[in-house]
């Protein structure tokens, strides 16, 4: 608006002039005429002025409406933006609100649920609180019954002592104790009543229970406090001496413990005593140790060498221990020998002392071991002890019929040669044994008569009727039975009459070794004429002599063997000694060549 005002005012200064201009030119060039004419012009210039002047303004003012609408648009268009905007604040806001809303109801009714499942859980607390109440009383009674029946299943119940699962817990605690502390040290005793079973048999058990119970009361009056004293099974107990004692200390306990079941017999009833008799072996903790039944082991082989060996007590030392590791290696290398056939068979020629001549041959084990030869004394009572000794003998029949029905096809024997074979106590007490030998002399085709079977008498005297019965079944076969090492086993005469048994082998203790030693010769003419009254033939043992042959042959005796006979052979050189002698040995004595002393005549 200003610019215009200014515009117009230029303007009408820019005609007045040119019409002053014009005036004073004309007044001093011009006529009336054309003051006139120039008035005229003054006129329609100022016209022209004016129009101009005007369509100058209306155009100013038609810029300036424009302009002022371009703005007011600008500004409507902007208040429409911010109207846009404040309205989608608004609907926004608004649809914040209805969310604010709709999360306020739900919030009031997930509160409303809240509040229900608060109620809800407050009546299973208080539920709960009396399930909980119950079971804490249940629990408590549980666990009183829990420790009865703890107390129960580790106490021996007809002793009250302590039981084998208590003396494992005690063991691995003290195992423990003693990996942590070197200087800890604790021992296990091992005990077993000997021939208990019998007092059970002859006086019943109820006695049998009465004995035990005396038992456990003596071992503790023996031991200390501190000391567990176990009743680990049966007839078997165990103490547990946990102070730091000497080996010569605990020894002692031992034997006290020894000499108090022992010594004095248990009274049971009126006029009737029981003796005792037991064993007993200890060992002591080492770091070999790593189980209970690691010490639990040593202190058994402990108790069962004083058993062989009928000491009282037996400490499980180095060489007791050494020896058990030999008795195991020897245990592993009998299972390869069977399967790698690693035994051979020696025979040792049995003769008529009469005749001189071969009869028979007794067959002996031995052990070919890729370190050496290993002496049947020591692996034999290993295979008793393991049960090995079945497989060995079955063994030992097959292949010592086998060869000699070789022997018979090549001549070497004659057909009533018999091959004598060792029966342990083991094998004897099978009842299969008479079965197992009629089978091997079946598939080796050998003669039963040339098959003669010994059982030392200890295993036949042991239960003379079951003896009874698997001799007879085994008389059945066929076979010879002999009675080996007899009169070192107490046989009693009338047993011994009822069993059928066609020899009787001498042992060699009873061999007169000295023409001086009249009480043995006694005892061996004694042993003879019994054999000679049972109708039995009689066979000696051991003849290294010329006195021993001599004599036995004036007694009556008829068969003999021994190194003054021949040495035992393997198979190849038992062929060549018959083959030089011909079955009969002409350098044996003779009377004729040796004179008895008159002591034994």
């Amino acid at each position: 608006m200003l610019q215009s005002e200014i515009g117009e005012k230029l303007l009408s200064l820019f005609c007045l002039i040119c019409l002053v201009l014009i005036t004073v030119k004309s007044l001093f060039t011009y006529p009336l005429v054309d003051y006139i004419l120039f008035a005229l012009l003054f006129l329609l210039f100022s016209s022209l002025a004016l129009v101009f002047i005007s369509l100058f303004r209306k155009n100013s003012n038609l810029k300036e409406e424009r302009d002022a609408r371009l703005k007011l648009q600008e500004n409507l268009d902007e208040l429409k933006k911010k109207l846009s905007a404040i309205e989608s604040e608004n609907n926004k806001l608004i649809s914040e609100k209805s969310n604010l809303i709709a999360e306020k109801a739900r919030l009031e009714a997930k509160f409303s649920e809240f509040q229900s499942e608060i109620h809800r859980l407050e009546s299973e607390k208080n539920e709960l609180s009396n399930e909980i109440e119950s079971l804490q009383k249940l629990n408590e009674e549980i666990l009183i019954e829990s420790d009865k029946f703890r107390n129960a299943s580790l106490h021996d119940p007809l002793t009250n002592l302590c039981n084998r699962a208590f003396l494992v817990e005690k063991l691995d605690f003290l195992l423990q104790l003693c990996r942590n502390n070197p200087r800890a040290k604790f021992y296990v005793l091992f005990m077993d009543l000997k021939d208990f079973k019998k007092i059970n048999d002859y006086y019943g058990h109820t006695v049998g229970d009465k004995v035990l119970r005396l038992v456990a009361r003596r071992i503790m009056r023996v031991v200390s406090l501190e000391d567990t004293v176990v009743r680990i099974g049966g007839d078997e107990f165990g103490v547990i001496i946990s102070d730091i004692l000497s080996v010569e200390k605990v020894r002692e306990i031992a034997l006290k413990i020894h000499e108090s079941l022992t010594q004095y017999p248990f009274r049971i009833r009126q006029g009737h005593k029981i003796q005792t008799k037991l064993h007993i072996g200890f060992a002591a903790y080492s770091p070999d140790h790593h189980t209970p039944e690691d010490i639990l082991r040593d202190a058994d082989i402990a108790m069962h060498e004083a058993r062989e060996t009928g000491a009282p007590v037996v400490f499980f030392d180095s060489d007791l221990r050494e020896r058990f590791l030999r008795e195991a290696q020897i245990e592993r290398g009998l299972n390869v020998a069977l399967e790698e056939n690693q035994f051979l068979l020696f025979y040792q020629p049995i003769v008529s002392l009469k005749s001189k001549e071969i009869v028979g041959f007794e067959v002996l084990l031995r052990w070919r071991h890729p370190s050496g030869f290993i002496s049947p004394a020591e692996f034999i009572p290993i295979a008793e002890k393991t049960g090995l000794i079945i497989p060995m003998t079955n063994w030992i029949l097959a292949e010592s019929c086998s060869q000699l029905v070789r022997w018979q096809e090549k001549g070497l024997v004659k057909k009533n040669v018999t091959v004598s074979v060792n029966l342990s106590a083991m094998h004897f007490a099978l009842e299969t044994l008479p079965d197992e030998v009629a089978e091997i002399l079946n598939k080796t085709g050998l003669n039963p008569s040339n098959l003669r079977l010994e059982i030392t008498e200890t295993s036949a005297m042991e239960s003379p009727e079951s003896s009874a019965s698997v001799l007879n079944r085994l008389k059945q076969t066929g076979v010879l039975l002999a009675i080996d090492d007899f009169g070192t086993g107490y046989s009693s005469l009338s047993q011994l009459y009822h069993l059928p048994f066609d020899n009787i082998k001498i042992d060699r203790a009873f061999i007169v070794t000295d023409a001086e030693d009249t009480e043995r010769f006694q005892i061996l003419r004694a042993i003879i004429g019994l054999g000679k009254s049972l109708k039995m033939s009689l066979t000696a043992e051991g003849i290294e002599q010329d006195l021993q042959f001599l004599t036995l042959l004036s007694l009556g005796c008829d068969y003999g063997q021994g190194y003054l006979i021949a040495k035992p052979m393997p198979k190849e050189e038992v062929e060549a000694f018959m083959l030089r002698s011909g079955g009969i040995l002409e350098f044996l004595p003779s009377a004729e060549t040796v004179s008895l002393p008159t002591t034994i005549l």
